[in-house]
């Protein structure tokens, strides 16, 4: 079942000091993995025994984060992809027999479309009996999102616009899976983890998080001498202006991009 899958790992070259931390600890709690793993970056190559990661394509500046992605997905011979970002660095074994599952879950029904590996807020409800994930609603806020998930390669495609940074992805992807339908899940709140991560938490607003940082140096023996400042929550300015001006902006956009490509 698991060759059914290829794995999107979502960065760009100027991360790369993050690279060799991750696969470091995808190899140590994903040992036997022989799937594709697609280094989805501009340029830049790296290799890392025992895994088999590719960069199918290459990128001039200016390209987006979504066409990157469009390219990668178009280039997977896989009917699922799990997505991952650069700095999702694993603690803990990966729960295979439960990914397994979610893949024969999607076999067996073609309007599964995604597995978020986490909780997400509701409103969900529990469709499938005896199983830990449960169906977002329809409406839901951040319905798609950036977290580990497993994704049907075609649904994937078809909520995607070629301009959207990661963001504009979740937000407007969202709005237009809302229209599109398909059942997406996410894992219940106290169900064992998929994938055991900080999800997305190790770099903060492009800054080192150190005290996720210290966690893998302490824990993993990671040399996380990473060249990023650190991120002080202090000093973080939330954005200015009227809310109801950004919200007036954020629907008219998510609106606008069902008729962009």
């Amino acid at each position: 079942m698991l060759d059914k899958i290829s794995i999107i790992y979502n960065t760009c070259d100027k991360y790369e000091s993050l690279w060799p931390g991750f696969f470091t600890q995808f190899y140590k709690y994903w040992p036997n993995c022989t799937n594709d793993i697609v280094l989805n970056t501009e340029t830049k190559t790296y290799e890392h025994e025992g895994l088999n990661i590719k960069r199918p394509n290459t990128y001039s500046d200016g390209c987006s984060w979504s066409q990157r992605l469009i390219n990668s997905l178009n280039s997977v011979k896989t009917p699922y992809i799990v997505m991952i970002l650069d700095d999702f660095y694993l603690k803990s074994p990966v729960n295979l027999e439960k990914l397994t599952q979610c893949v024969q879950r999607m076999d067996k029904d073609p309007d599964i479309k995604l597995f978020t590996f986490g909780w997400q807020p509701g409103p969900n409800r529990e469709d499938i009996a005896d199983f830990d994930f449960e169906l977002r609603g329809r409406f839901a806020k951040y319905r798609v999102n950036a977290q580990i998930g497993l994704w049907r390669v075609s649904y994937l495609k078809k909520i995607m616009r070629t301009y959207e940074n990661p963001w504009q992805f979740e937000l407007n992807g969202s709005f237009r899976s809302s229209l599109v339908g398909g059942k997406l899940y996410a894992l219940k709140k106290d169900a064992p983890l998929v994938f055991d991560y900080d999800w997305g938490f190790l770099i903060v607003r492009g800054r080192l998080n150190r005290k996720v940082a210290n966690y893998f140096t302490e824990y993993e023996g990671l040399n996380m001498s990473l060249p990023f400042e650190d991120f002080i929550k202090e000093e973080y300015v939330p954005p200015s202006g009227s809310r109801f001006l950004r919200m007036v902006k954020y629907f008219t956009e998510m609106v606008g991009s069902i008729f962009r490509k």
